[in-house]
């Protein structure tokens, strides 16, 4: 055994590539010729720091006759944030749409409120304001002029069948809160909470 590892040694080592020199005063000098291996560098590009979120733009909607409550100025809100859930509906399971802009405007009588979503889906509302100092709205159809009231409830421009709805502004700084539920009869439930 020890012969057969011996003689393997020995042939391992002729295989290789080497010299050797010894000079007469005691340096030993020795070259093993073997590939060097290529070296990659790899420079890696710094991530980007993220950007600052944008303030919102808001867009003043010029409207031709003067707006009735003072409280609601018409406007185009764009980057809002916020989800709106749709559940139960004709389609399986639930919808996070993400809502993408909001238009607060004026209407011969009341307001539209429309929030456009990422998928251009668009969910309005039109609300009618009897009590300006309340920022709470139901869906009722028979008691205009008596409270704050959800006249009509549309999907892409279509109204539809409603079995009940509420409507909570919250102002704070000239942004809204938005917090929304639908109940409709055939297109299922919207609910979510909208920063605009």
């Amino acid at each position: 055994m020890k012969n057969i590892f011996l003689s393997l040694s020995c042939i391992l080592l002729i295989s290789l590539t080497a010299t050797a020199q010894i000079i007469a005063d005691g340096q030993i000098d020795i070259t093993i010729n073997l590939p060097i291996p290529e070296v990659v560098i790899i420079q890696d590009n710094p991530i980007p720091a993220p950007k600052p979120h944008p303030t919102p733009e808001i867009i003043i909607i010029d409207n031709e006759e003067p707006y009735p409550s003072p409280k609601h100025v018409p406007r185009r809100y764009t980057n809002s944030q916020g989800t709106i859930m749709n559940q139960n509906g004709p389609f399986d399971g639930r919808i996070d749409y993400q809502v993408v802009s909001t238009n607060l405007s004026a209407l011969n009588q009341g307001e539209e409120l429309s929030f456009t979503f990422d998928s251009g889906d668009v969910l309005s509302m039109v609300i009618l304001t009897a009590q300006p100092n309340d920022f709470n709205y139901h869906y009722c159809t028979h008691c205009k002029g008596q409270k704050n009231a959800i006249v009509d409830v549309k999907l892409n421009g279509h109204s539809i069948a409603m079995r009940d709805a509420s409507l909570s502004l919250h102002l704070n700084n000239q942004h809204f809160t938005a917090v929304v539920n639908v109940h409709s009869l055939d297109e299922g439930d919207f609910n979510g909470t909208v920063h605009f």
